[in-house]
């Protein structure tokens, strides 16, 4: 099953107020969307979309709910991206929906809040 995936920046001292969906738009500095179907092009984000810590929240999802990373895990994930997004023999590039996605949305994470 392949599901949405929600990622928004949030800062560290208004990460308790998400507490719906709605207050991802209220509080996020941005958000950004995926299909979880990236992870099976790029192995790279795993971590990123299935990790983090649960946010205790009153949202439901049949998977799992939102996650969060410390900035320091967002870190190191944008900087394993940036490197697979520099080496175009990466068998990313050759997936012309991954990398049209890329390019017009950025890395997106899980169902995840970041800090």
């Amino acid at each position: 099953m392949a599901y949405i995936c929600i990622m928004a920046s949030v800062r560290s001292d208004r990460v308790a107020e998400i507490r719906t969906y709605a207050d991802i738009v209220r509080v996020a500095s941005k958000v950004g969307f995926a299909s979880h179907y990236i992870v099976l092009a790029l192995p790279e984000i795993q971590e990123a979309m299935d990790g983090g810590i649960p946010l205790d929240t009153e949202t439901s999802h049949p998977l799992r709910g939102f996650m969060l990373h410390q900035p320091a895990a967002v870190q190191q994930y944008a900087a394993r991206l940036a490197t697979v997004a520099s080496d175009t023999s990466q068998p990313i590039h050759s997936d012309d929906f991954v990398r049209i996605r890329l390019g017009k949305y950025g890395y997106c994470g899980r169902s995840a809040v970041i800090a």
